[in-house]
């Protein structure tokens, strides 16, 4: 089922992910975005990369507004170099007073469809993610180092945290959560297109 376009007159994080629009100039920009609220979803058919780090951290987080309650989250950090992706997806979805639940939806470089064609690549200098959930399929492993100190791996993180370093990696059909998105290397995104819609946003709108 297609989804409408949704009219906007606000909202925070919608406005945030906008911004993407607004920078982007000949296919190519250079930003920082956070999700302050939820994490964007992200879904690739295909990355690859070198200078690999990936790291484990526990961030606590206030339950309730008075910080009588805490949670403890896992996040993974994942760092990578010349970075090539084929289709890219994302998806941010936003509870708007007012208006309801609505979804920005970005997308670049071919469809992702769960076929890497290889047209139109996506290529970022440098990638970082602050992730709370990662799924896929590695493949072309190079050079892989287990239980390394985070701090030692490419990204840094904290002393004594789980860290995986690799010369390069690339993965197929990803699925990602990401806090945060560090694109501030610069990117090069064929085909760029930002969309609005009304209700939550799925990978099925992705294409």
């Amino acid at each position: 089922m297609r989804r409408r376009p949704a009219v906007l007159a606000g909202g925070g994080g919608l406005l945030a992910m906008g911004l993407l629009a607004a920078l982007v100039s000949h296919s190519a920009f250079a930003v920082g975005l956070t999700a302050a609220h939820e994490d964007t979803r992200i879904y690739m058919d295909g990355l690859s990369g070198s200078g690999v780090g990936l790291s484990a951290t526990t961030a606590t987080h206030a339950a309730e507004a008075n910080g009588a309650m805490a949670v403890e989250r896992a996040r993974v950090g994942l760092q990578l170099q010349d970075v090539e992706v084929n289709g890219l997806c994302l998806v941010a979805t936003h509870d708007i007073p007012g208006v309801g639940t609505t979804s920005a939806v970005i997308t670049a470089g071919e469809a992702v469809d769960g076929r890497r064609s290889g047209r139109d690549p996506v290529r970022f200098e440098s990638l970082a993610l602050d992730l709370s959930s990662i799924e896929g399929q590695a493949r072309d492993v190079d050079d892989l180092a287990l239980g390394q100190s985070a701090q030692n791996v490419p990204g840094g993180g904290a002393a004594g945290e789980f860290g995986i370093a690799a010369r390069s990696i690339a993965f197929d059909e990803l699925a990602l959560s990401s806090g945060a998105l560090d694109l501030s290397s610069g990117a090069t995104l064929p085909g760029l297109r930002v969309r609005t819609l009304a209700g939550a946003a799925d990978r099925s709108d992705c294409p």
